[in-house]
This record gives C-alpha cells, structure tokens and sequence, in this order.
C-alpha cells in the first residue's frame, strides 16, 4: 500500500493522543505561553478518509505503535504559538514534507496550524532540545469531534 492511497478527502486524520498523565504532566513542567492549551495530539497522517481502518492506516508507519518522543520546544511569541518538535518511529518529518510536533499553546483566536508554520521558518530545529517519551494511542480523529 502507498501513502497515496490512503488521501482521499478530508475527513479526519491520524493521531498519536497522548494519555491524561502525560498531558498533565507536560503543562505542569511546561506551562502554556498563551490563551488556549492545545496539549492533546501529534498528527500523524492528514487527511485520511475515515471509512478507514486504523490498522490500515497505521500500516502505513511502517511498524504497530511506533514509539513518540518530544524531541525539543519552539515558540513564536509575535504569532503566539508554542510546540513541540517530536519523532515517530525515530523520524522527525511527517510524508508530506511537514514536521511532527504537538502544538502546546495558542494564542486567542490562533489557529494550532501556525505550529507548522513555525517549525517550518525554524527548518524542523527547535530552539530548545529535549527527549520526552510520550504515552498515548493511535486513533482516527473525525473533524468536529
């Protein structure tokens, strides 16, 4: 199967949501910068159309539950965003040219893709580095949950 094959409309996409304890415990060592905590998921795949299955989306990753690590921090504070760079399965960038990340905080009215933008101004480096293991599970999220 080719990552092509999985596009078709956009209807929801593949994430890595990160379990209540370790959500908790990134806000606590690193509190929110701006007005919305957005603390909740590393896209993994976009779009996807969801009469997919999660198996066979995840297929796609190459190995079942590939491991997410936060691997630095970045912040914009002109366009109010903060994240976090990471790795799935030990790769930093996402298929289509973009970088994980999990957008940790927004400004009001922001929207959390101004975290794609700043990683891509930064060339995928963060400004700060780290090496957090994340615990979470792989999940199809369908716009407007």
């Amino acid at each position: 199967m080719k990552l092509a094959d999985l596009k078709f409309e956009a209807e929801g996409y593949l994430a890595f949501v990160l379990d209540q304890s370790t959500k908790r415990s990134l806000q606590q060592k690193y509190p929110c910068s701006f007005y919305r905590d957005f603390t909740d998921h590393v896209t993994i795949l976009f779009p996807v159309k969801s009469d997919r299955s999660l198996d066979e989306i995840k297929k796609y990753l190459g190995e079942p539950n590939p491991a997410v690590v936060l691997t630095g921090y970045a912040i914009d504070k002109t366009v109010e965003v903060e994240c976090f760079t990471a790795t799935v399965g030990g790769k930093s960038e996402r298929n289509d040219g973009s970088f994980y990340h999990l957008t940790h905080s927004i400004g009001e009215g922001k929207s959390p893709v101004a975290s794609n933008a700043l990683l891509k101004a930064l060339g995928g480096i963060p400004q700060k580095k780290l090496d957090i293991p994340v615990k979470g599970e792989y999940c199809i999220i369908k716009f407007g949950r």
